[in-house]
């Protein structure tokens, strides 16, 4: 958000009355519940049977960092607090971190289970790595060419690996946070700069920025909702020219032919690029209806109902198993069921029986990945032509045409 979108913090601050105080939620709770576990077990304050069962992933990434300690001679730190290198009123937590003699490895807990995180490129790691070597320069001497293993481990999301790395120099790390470092020049200028602000920081809104923005958040970014634009007809032709994926369109009443009234593909490759800010905008700007709907003041034409209620459970769940066990259908109500593959092998790792896993992975199947269009920079290799390796010149008889 700093780096691309630098107008947003200037809105965030202008409108902290209506967009007000932080809330926590149910996920943000269980975050840092994981990472006070992992700090206890890693600090030796508790032991691994101290865990709860529903916080049993976490020591996945705590057995992860053992290793590193017993690896590497270097001094370890625990979330260790770090003034941000651009904005040293405000700190960052690196979870864990060795420094040895020539490298500086930081490991990362993301428990959240619904949304990939990568650490190549990762701009959050960047930061929260360059703060840490420069709040200890002094003390260890970092040198440009010093490596920097910056490692994410998310033991609790499936259909990947759970720990991804970024290796690169202190030098490399350094030159990656440097348009950071100019971007917060400028926000902060901006912020004692009325005029320099509205001369030279930008709305840019994208799905990463518009993630982290309270504004955004909170549904009253005109910037990011004025996006909305590319899914009116006959407002997509700002998205055949995009500059520093700002999203410029001028709503210019136009009559055109009927055969013109088309999408164009590079229009279709727009709306595709967009499509998660555009549902973040949708979902933003539901939440904050709800919410002014549950203090008691609904936007005006909208009202407060009931929603759709939850799914069927048994209130009673032991007294509605004995009255199915005495029913006439005892035998079909109950059904035993394999656990997944994914369940099994988690089972089978977490009980100690690692040794056993080779021989059930050779029992394993998986279905390939259902071939999907994705934008050209996705590092995923690209699948050859559907009809490559086909011969299109006439049929013959012998083809049976």
């Amino acid at each position: 958000m700093w780096s691309s979108c630098t107008a947003s913090l200037s809105l965030i601050a202008a409108n902290a009355a209506r967009i007000g105080p932080d809330r926590s939620s149910s996920y943000a709770d269980e975050g840092t519940e994981a990472h006070n576990l992992a700090e206890k077990l890693l600090t030796g304050q508790i032991t691994e049977d101290d865990v709860p069962e529903q916080f049993a992933p976490v020591l996945e990434y705590v057995r992860a960092c053992r290793t590193l300690i017993h690896r590497w001679d270097g001094e370890v730190f625990i979330e260790a607090k770090v003034p941000l290198f651009y904005l040293l009123s405000e700190t960052g937590t690196v979870d864990f971190c060795i420094v040895t003699n020539d490298r500086v490895i930081i490991r990362d807990l993301k428990y959240g289970a619904g949304q990939f995180v990568d650490a190549t490129d990762n701009q959050q790691l960047a930061i929260y790595a360059m703060s840490f070597i420069r709040d200890n320069d002094v003390t260890f001497g970092f040198a440009d060419e010093d490596i920097v293993d910056i490692g994410i481990i998310q033991p609790r999301y499936a259909g990947e690996e759970t720990e991804r790395n970024w290796t690169l120099t202190v030098g490399e790390l350094r030159k990656f946070c440097e348009p950071i470092a100019e971007a917060a020049k400028a926000i902060l200028r901006g912020w004692d700069d009325a005029e320099y602000a509205a001369k030279y920081l930008v709305f840019r809104p994208s799905y990463d920025a518009c993630f982290w923005c309270k504004a955004s958040r909170a549904g009253i970014c005109k910037a990011k909702n004025e996006s909305l634009n590319a899914l009116k007809p006959g407002l997509l032709d700002g998205f055949d020219t995009e500059t520093a994926n700002v999203i410029e369109m001028e709503l210019v009443e136009q009559v055109q032919a009927i055969e013109t009234r088309t999408v164009t593909d590079a229009q279709i490759v727009a709306i595709i690029r967009h499509s998660k800010l555009m549902e973040s905008i949708i979902e933003s700007a539901k939440a904050y209806a709800n919410d002014r709907a549950n203090a008691g003041n609904p936007l005006p034409g909208m009202k407060r109902v009931e929603g759709k209620q939850g799914n069927r459970a048994w209130s009673d769940e032991v007294l509605a198993a004995q009255m199915v066990r005495e029913s006439a259908i005892k035998d079909a109500a109950f059904e035993t069921k394999l656990k997944s593959p994914t369940q099994v092998l988690k089972l089978l790792k977490d009980g100690g029986f690692k040794a056993a896993i080779p021989s059930f992975e050779t029992i394993v199947q998986r279905a390939p990945g259902k071939p999907v269009a994705v934008m050209l920079e996705d590092p995923r290799p690209e699948l050859t032509s559907p009809l490559e390796g086909f011969d299109d010149s006439k049929p013959t008889e012998q083809d049976g045409s």
